[in-house]
């Protein structure tokens, strides 16, 4: 994987990460059946982030979650 980079094709992990704070950079459509989010991640703790959902050890804002699960769903959907 690129330095800086993080991919993940889990669409709750994305949204997580996205409330997380890291930025999505794209969705990388290239595989053609499902998209591929693709973070900033200068300090390489994204992969932590998403084991420790996977764990059921991470906390977030559920208004904040909610409304970034809506933007992901928008910008897959929108193609952006």
């Amino acid at each position: 994987m690129k330095e800086g980079i993080y991919k993940t094709s889990d669409f709750y992990a994305a949204s997580v990460l996205l409330t997380r704070g890291f930025g999505l950079r794209e969705l990388d459509r290239s595989n053609g059946k499902f998209a591929v989010f693709v973070f900033n991640d200068p300090t390489t703790k994204a992969k932590d982030c998403e084991s420790r959902y996977w764990g059921g050890q991470i906390k977030c804002d559920p208004k904040e979650l909610i409304r970034n699960i809506k933007e992901l769903k928008n910008r897959i959907y929108a193609k952006v």
